[in-house]
């Protein structure tokens, strides 16, 4: 070769193409014979940017030749791009090669090898579109005989696997390829292994799409079974049945105590959300609560559970606070089945564990003297109510005195609130994927002291976390009931929340605040949508209001809730429900059958579609002259938004934490016209209210007045209660002797 060609491929080497051009430019000049200087000139424009100038530059030598020259010279330019496509991705510079590839494809369309590598570095390069032609094409190629070879496709799934969101292009890619691949085993565990992201990447139809395929391939598998069941569940209520069906399956079909448990909770689920199956609900919850003791108690259980698999039963518990309110049996029950879930889960990181254990006594031996690390811990920093709740803590926290830290489980979302906490904490705000070690190890790196869980039973991953005890003091604060996690020091409550007695049934130390285990400065408020006449409601009439989910709707207290309106005339019952037919028609149902068991007219009944945002649901609270809480299980947020608008409200106070929420915040807000501490009270205060125009406007203007001193409408002072908290538990744990809590 000349000297020019060596020194344009020692400047090539060095990645410096604008200089390898300027000689292969020069090369041509002087020795417009040599054809190399052609195809490099070309491929260094192209690397530049300049792809018209390209493809001018490789098709000048072609110009007036024969079709035998042609064909010869691009075989020459192919095998140099081919060769290049190869180099650029062994660098890792994955665009450069796509860049290549996408040159060849045109050169050679049909080429399998360089559109399965364009496939690939498409990925690697994080070029790839849902909408690229070339997943048709290849698809079209396998149909028509051409196979491909098993490891290059693992290959490729292994990076698709890492594109969020996942395209089902790639989906239908595989069902084309499996066909022809003899060994599917590692594909379909690297189907099974993206499952659980998808979920939390609330990608739901295509997490249920891929269970089914890898179902075709392994029908005996009990855990895709159970991963189809989950996304099911989240696709409208043909779902939510199939999932019950998938569930009842996985109930039949397992062996042991654990697994039989999982099915229970899952079937439950799914029944709980489609209205107006309390009834079998209830069936499953008695084998559900059964296989909890056996489990717990029995001796069954050394015998038939898979120890092995007790971490999965975690977050199982929580279907007791929605079907009934003694928690001196379940709360106990609870914690048996915690402490033996959190004891396999520990012997299955071991290391970790005794790793972060050590680090939490270095720790304690430099005492207070360093500013504490606080970390959130959440699936929910977004539009969600624990969002809601915890940014006026958040907004208030004192960063001078505290270094907090925010852990986001799960992919990111680009909603406003989430963008807000984002913002607000920098670096300090991190998203997580929902590996259990991967959630702890952040939170060991960055040296946590006080880690507050904010999930409890409503998330795995966050739980498991918090089981791995990767901080050295652990709390639980708003999700749900506590978790019962021995691992976890303290669940905050305040004086009401919480009977007096409540301690011996909790694991945790129960921590009072001094007013209320919540408190924001107040919600935004749109402009409403609805007015009555749209909902067909007389302007005179008296409106009930119910926003609770499906899980909260016990039969027997909608019961009490439909005898208050049949002896208040003139009355009709708002309940918020959901914007798809068959959902609907669901909701409907339900209702209609009770209220006809009740001799009531179900012409007073209307349902509300639900909205796409917060600010329109507070608006439409103005619809209503009096809101009909839930039990066992009460409003939280819901309860908050309905007080903080002015709306008067009937609450059933019971023992468990779930039924006491709005009894705390009506205490908070210094009204207690609406609380009832039975059933017969529950209706006698509806009637009233419903019936009393003078007591409801009293109590709507002790609300409006409440939003000036109330200690539930204080963000700022809440922030210094729970910070003065964090300080004293810091102080007992640092001076606490070391085998103690």
């Amino acid at each position: 070769m000349t000297e020019a060609y060596q020194r344009a491929m020692a400047a090539w080497q060095e990645g410096n193409y604008a200089k390898a051009a300027f000689i292969y430019e020069a090369g041509i000049e002087s020795e417009p014979e040599q054809l190399l200087y052609y195809w490099y000139l070309g491929l260094a424009q192209l690397l530049q940017g300049q792809e018209e100038a390209a493809q001018i530059t490789w098709m000048s030598p072609m110009v007036g030749a024969s079709e035998l020259e042609i064909d010869k010279w691009m075989g020459e330019l192919v095998a140099i791009l081919e060769k290049e496509a190869v180099n650029q991705a062994e660098k890792g510079a994955y665009r450069n090669a796509w860049l290549i590839r996408q040159h060849l494809r045109e050169i050679d369309s049909d080429n399998n090898h360089n559109l399965q590598q364009l496939l690939w570095v498409s990925i690697k390069g994080k070029v790839f579109k849902e909408e690229n032609e070339v997943i048709p094409q290849l698809i079209q190629i396998y149909q028509e005989g051409e196979t491909i070879e098993e490891p290059f496709l693992l290959q490729i799934l292994e990076e698709a696997l890492q594109l969020n969101p996942f395209p089902p292009s790639i989906l239908q890619w595989l069902k084309v390829c499996a066909a022809s691949i003899a060994d599917w085993e590692p594909m379909i565990k690297l189907l099974i292994s993206k499952l659980k992201s998808l979920y939390y990447q609330y990608q739901y139809q295509i997490g249920a799409d891929i269970a089914r395929f890898c179902l075709d391939f392994a029908p005996d598998n009990l855990n895709i079974v159970l991963q189809l069941g989950n996304f099911t569940r989240k696709l409208g209520v043909e779902g939510k049945w199939e999932s019950v069906k998938l569930g009842e399956r996985y109930l039949a079909e397992s062996q042991d105590l654990c697994s039989q448990l999982t099915a229970t909770h899952c079937i439950l689920a799914a029944l709980m959300e489609i209205e107006g199956q309390f009834e079998r609900g209830l069936e499953i919850y008695q084998l559900y609560k059964t296989l909890i003791l056996e489990i717990v108690e029995g001796e069954k259980a050394q015998k038939e559970t898979d120890l092995g698999l007790l971490h999965r039963a975690l977050i199982i518990g929580a279907f007791c606070f929605y079907f009934e309110d003694v928690p001196q049996i379940n709360r106990p029950l609870r914690n048996g089945l915690a402490q033996l879930s959190q004891d396999a889960l520990q012997s299955l990181i071991k290391e970790e564990v005794n790793q972060y254990e050590k680090r939490h006594r270095e720790r304690k031996s430099r005492g207070g003297s360093e500013t504490l690390k606080i970390g959130y811990l959440s699936e929910c920093f977004r539009q969600h109510s624990v969002g809601w709740l915890v940014r006026w803590l958040l907004k208030y926290h004192h960063r001078d005195n505290f270094e907090v830290h925010l852990y986001s489980v799960g992919a990111p979302t680009r909603d406003a609130l989430q963008q807000q906490f984002r913002a607000e904490y920098g670096d300090n705000f991190h998203y997580i994927s929902p590996s259990i070690l991967q959630i702890a190890h952040q939170i060991y790196q960055d040296e946590i002291d006080i880690l507050v869980d904010l999930d409890s039973l409503t998330s795995f991953p966050t739980l498991a976390a918090m089981a791995a005890k990767p901080a050295p003091v652990q709390v639980t604060f708003l999700g749900q009931d506590a978790s019962g996690l021995p691992a976890i020091d303290y669940f905050i409550a305040d004086p009401y929340v919480l009977p007096d007695n409540a301690q011996p049934y909790y694991q945790e130390k129960i921590w009072r605040l001094p007013h209320t285990y919540i408190a924001v400065d107040g919600f935004e408020v749109g402009v409403p949508t609805l007015r009555r006449p749209q909902l067909d409601l007389p302007e005179n009439a008296i409106i009930y209001f119910s926003s609770q989910s499906g899980y909260k709707r016990h039969p027997d207290n909608v019961r009490l809730q439909l005898r208050i309106l049949k002896q208040v005339p003139n009355s009709y019952f708002l309940v918020k429900g959901r914007n798809k037919e068959k959902e609907k028609e669901s909701l409907a149902s339900f209702f209609h059958q009770i209220a006809e068991e009740e001799g009531v007219c179900t012409s007073r009944l209307r349902f509300l579609p639900k909205v796409d945002h917060e600010v329109f649901h507070r608006a439409h609270l103005t619809l209503a002259d009096v809101a009909l809480d839930t039990y066992p299980y009460n409003g939280a947020t819901t309860t908050l938004e309905t007080l903080w608008m002015g709306i008067p409200l009937v609450t059933r106070v019971g023992e468990q934490f779930a039924a006491r929420n709005s009894y705390s915040m009506m205490m908070n807000v210094g009204v207690t016209e609406g609380i009832a501490f039975s059933d017969e009270e529950y209706v006698q205060w509806g009637v009233r209210l419903g019936t009393d125009t003078q007591l409801r406007q009293q109590v709507a203007y002790k609300l409006r007045q409440s939003r000036h001193t109330s200690p539930l409408w204080n963000g700022e002072q809440f922030a210094r209660e729970m910070e003065k908290a964090y300080e004293e538990m810091w102080r007992r744990y640092v001076t606490a002797p070391s085998n103690s809590r």
